[in-house]
């Protein structure tokens, strides 16, 4: 989401008007997957809801990077925007699953532990995509990204503990 616009500028030549205004089409999703992750990770589950919004990522990450840099912008447009959506229904769980699986005398060094992570990933993730871009091309940084969304939904489906519906009483048991 952070480097879109530049990407736009300079990779599809738009003016800075219309990249700005693709990237904010781009932020609109955000909320909006948030609201359905929030609605949606009792009612399906926690495995569930976080290993479809991995997919729902990497799939359309790796259309963009199987058209190698031939997509246009408005192709680009969607099929990030879809990206961005399933990572935010994936952002709203986090907040509800971190607390969850911790016990109670651990609960506030791993979430803090994990945040930590997060935020470090968002520090390094633009230079590494500049980077990227930079040295290889649009292509692989679309692979890069759908790579790192499969290996989260891998993650996911094989590791994470389901908690809906359970006490945290049980789960500390």
């Amino acid at each position: 989401l952070t480097w879109l616009p530049s990407l736009y500028r300079t990779s599809f030549h738009l003016p800075v008007e219309q990249s700005l205004k693709y990237g904010m089409i781009i932020s609109l999703t955000s909320p909006i997957g948030s609201l359905l992750g929030a609605l949606l990770i009792d009612r399906l589950g926690r495995k569930v809801c976080f290993a479809g919004a991995f997919i729902g990522a990497a799939l359309p990450l790796f259309v963009l990077w199987h058209m190698a840099g031939q997509a246009d912008a408005a192709t680009t447009l969607w099929l990030a925007a879809f990206a961005c959506f399933s990572i935010s229904i994936l952002l709203a769980g986090i907040y509800v699953y971190a607390p969850e699986v911790y016990p109670t005398y651990l609960r506030g060094l791993g979430v803090g532990t994990g945040t930590s992570f997060y935020r470090l990933a968002a520090i390094i993730s633009p230079t590494v995509i500049g980077w990227l871009l930079q040295t290889t091309g649009l292509a692989t940084v679309f692979l890069a990204l759908g790579v790192v969304a499969t290996i989260g939904a891998l993650v996911v489906v094989l590791f994470a503990m389901e908690t809906r519906g359970r006490q945290l009483e049980e789960l500390e048991a």
